[in-house]
């Protein structure tokens, strides 16, 4: 027999109420910017994945969604990189996506239960010159017997956007947006970074805050 107590995680965490379920995810965004740069929200963008790397093609999936977010959030010029030789305007700048996932520890104590003897009971028996004796421990059962730590494992989900301006080619603001746990596919936690570092970003702010929220009833875990 066997109870948890978790040290330190992380978690994205399925509610169920009655008959009702919700997603509430849990997350951080951390963004810096340029102090001395002007930014436009009129100039064109473009959005392409990370170059390189073992994350390209997991990145690739979201240059889409950032776009959609952005012409939401009321980027008048939004271009993915798949389509800019079909676009006339040139961007002005570039927000480069990288989608990543990392498994990670942490570290708990687990309670450990068993058998303890708190006595005995002495019966004997005689017979002729003799006496015949038998000696029964008196035990408690399901006593806590010590603690063990643990390593568990868990998925950290990663979403950073890198803005860089295109006639300087300097960084000139950047978002990182996480959520740590696990339960849910990787395309439904990505899409909700995307949507949480594109609500949540402010050119010109540094941001560090963490967030909690909880998603419309019929959201989709898988």
């Amino acid at each position: 027999m066997r109870s948890r107590r978790i040290i330190a995680v992380g978690f994205l965490a399925v509610l169920v109420s009655g008959c009702q379920s919700q997603l509430r995810f849990n997350g951080q965004i951390e963004s810096s910017s340029d102090p001395y740069y002007r930014f436009d929200q009129e100039a064109p963008v473009l959005v392409m994945a990370v170059q390189g790397g073992s994350n390209i093609f997991q990145s690739r999936s979201y240059v889409s969604p950032v776009a959609e977010a952005l012409r939401a959030k009321g980027f008048p010029e939004v271009v993915e990189e798949q389509y800019a030789n079909e676009r006339p305007l040139p961007p002005k700048l570039i927000a480069v996506v990288s989608a990543e996932k990392v498994s990670k520890t942490y570290q708990y104590t687990e309670a450990v239960y068993g058998t303890k003897q708190i006595g005995s009971t002495t019966h004997c028996s005689t017979g002729g010159n003799t006496a015949n004796c038998t000696t029964t421990p008196t035990n408690l059962y399901g006593v806590k017997v010590g603690e063990e730590t643990k390593t568990g494992y868990f998925l950290d989900h990663t979403l950073r956007l890198t803005w860089y301006d295109v006639s300087t080619q300097a960084m000139v603001f950047s978002t990182v947006t996480s959520s740590a746990g696990s339960g849910c596919a990787d395309e439904v936690i990505f899409v909700f970074l995307v949507e949480q570092a594109i609500q949540r970003m402010k050119f010109g702010e540094s941001i560090d805050e963490k967030f909690t929220v909880t998603m419309p009833d019929g959201s989709r875990c898988r």
